[in-house]
C-alpha cells in the first residue's frame, strides 16, 4: 500500500501517501471526490450541470481519462466502483491497460436498481442490468464505504433508513462475465446487530465479509458458499479494540469503521485521535495520519491505494541492469 486517498473533510482528491511515493496530480480544475480504488486507479467524479461525470486517474503516471456520462434515468442515489479489465492480470502494474467503470443506480419510485458498466476499450457505456429491491416504504441508499470486488463480481453496500435510524442492510452484487444484478439479504442475526457504518471486505481466502463495530466491539460475518451453490452467513470474528490494539480515551464519539484492503483482512478505523490500520490476522494496529481524525455527524471512508512502485533511484537501476542485458543480447 503507497497511501490512501479518502472522501471527506476535503472537497478536492487528496492523497496521504504511507510510503515516500508521491502522486501526480489529479488536476484541479474541478472538486473532485474520489469513488473507488483499485489495481492502481482512482475513479474520481465531479457534477457538472447536476450530473456525475466520472475521470479515471492514474496518481503514478498523472494520466486522466474523462468517461461520457451513463444514463441516471431519474435515479438520485448512485455509487460506482472501477477495475482493472485485463486478461491474465496480476494488477500490480496496470497503469496502460484496459479498465471498466460500474454505475449502480437506486430508483425509489420504481423499486428497481440498474447497473450499467463502462469499458475503455470501447469507450462506451454497455446496457444497464436491472433487479427489483427489497420492498421499502423507507428511504434507501447507499453506503458511502467502497464496493469489493470478490472473484467476478462488484458488491455494494445498501441501507434502508427510517425516521433517520438505520432499520435495514442489504448487498447489491454486480457479476461482471453474466453483467447480471442481484440483491443479497443479510441475516436477521446480523441485522438485529447492525451498527451504523458498515463496511464490506474480502478475506485473504477470497470470501466477502461485512464488518460491524460497536464501540469497540469489531464483529465480522463471513459469506459461505457449499459445494451446491448454496450460500450462508456465519460469524466468525468477534474482537474486543481495546485489547491492545486501539489506543484508549475518554472519547465522546466512538470509533468508526472508514473501510479495508481487499484480500489482507486489514481494516481501517477512524477515532478522535487519529485514523488506524488494524490487521486482524496478526492482532496488530497502525496509526496512519493523526490529522484525518473523526468529526460528529459526518461518515466518511478511506481508499487504500495499492500498487508497484520503483522509486527513482530503483527504477534508475533497473532501467541500468535492462539496458545492458540488452547490449549482452547484442554482442552475442
Amino acid at each position: 500500500m503507497l497511501g490512501f486517498l479518502h472522501d471527506w473533510p476535503k472537497t478536492r482528491a487528496e492523497f496521504f501517501p504511507t510510503t515516500d511515493f508521491c502522486a501526480r496530480g489529479p488536476d484541479h480544475r474541478h472538486q473532485y471526490s474520489v469513488k473507488d480504488c483499485r489495481h492502481g486507479r482512482v475513479l474520481l467524479s465531479y457534477k457538472d450541470d447536476n450530473q456525475p461525470t466520472f475521470v479515471v486517474w492514474d496518481p503514478i503516471t498523472g494520466g486522466q481519462t474523462v468517461l461520457c456520462r451513463p444514463e441516471m434515468s431519474g435515479a438520485s442515489r448512485w455509487q460506482a466502483s472501477l477495475l482493472c479489465a485485463a486478461d491474465s492480470c496480476i494488477h500490480g502494474d496496470c497503469h496502460s491497460g484496459p479498465f471498466v467503470v460500474v454505475f449502480v443506480t437506486l430508483d425509489e419510485q420504481e423499486g428497481v436498481a440498474t447497473a450499467s458498466a463502462y469499458s475503455s476499450e470501447t469507450s462506451t457505456w454497455c446496457s444497464p442490468a436491472l433487479t427489483a429491491v427489497a420492498p421499502f416504504e423507507e428511504e434507501i441508499d447507499f453506503y458511502d464505504s467502497p464496493s469489493v470486488l470478490v472473484g467476478d463480481a462488484l458488491y455494494f453496500l445498501v441501507f434502508r433508513e427510517q425516521d433517520d435510524e438505520v432499520i435495514e442492510d442489504s448487498i447489491l452484487k454486480y457479476d461482471l462475465g453474466k453483467s447480471c444484478l442481484s440483491e443479497i439479504l443479510l441475516p436477521e442475526e446480523e441485522v438485529e446487530r447492525a451498527s451504523n457504518n458498515p463496511i464490506l471486505m474480502v478475506g485473504e481466502d477470497g470470501r466477502l465479509g461485512i464488518a460491524h463495530l460497536f464501540f469497540y466491539c469489531l464483529s465480522v460475518w463471513w459469506r459461505e458458499v457449499d459445494p451446491d451453490g448454496v450460500a450462508s452467513w456465519t460469524q466468525r470474528i468477534d474482537i474486543d479494540l481495546k485489547t491492545d490494539l486501539f489506543p484508549l480515551g475518554n472519547f465522546s464519539i466512538p470509533p468508526e469503521l472508514g473501510g479495508s484492503v481487499e484480500g489482507t483482512g486489514i481494516i481501517f478505523v477512524i477515532s478522535k485521535v487519529g485514523t488506524y490500520m488494524i490487521d486482524l490476522k496478526s492482532q496488530s494496529s497502525k496509526r496512519l495520519s493523526s490529522k484525518l481524525y473523526q468529526h460528529p455527524n459526518v461518515r466518511w471512508s478511506l481508499f487504500p491505494y495499492v500498487s508497484f512502485y520503483y522509486p527513482p533511484a530503483v527504477a534508475g537501476v533497473v532501467a541500468e541492469s535492462s539496458s545492458e542485458a540488452g547490449h549482452g543480447n547484442e554482442e552475442a
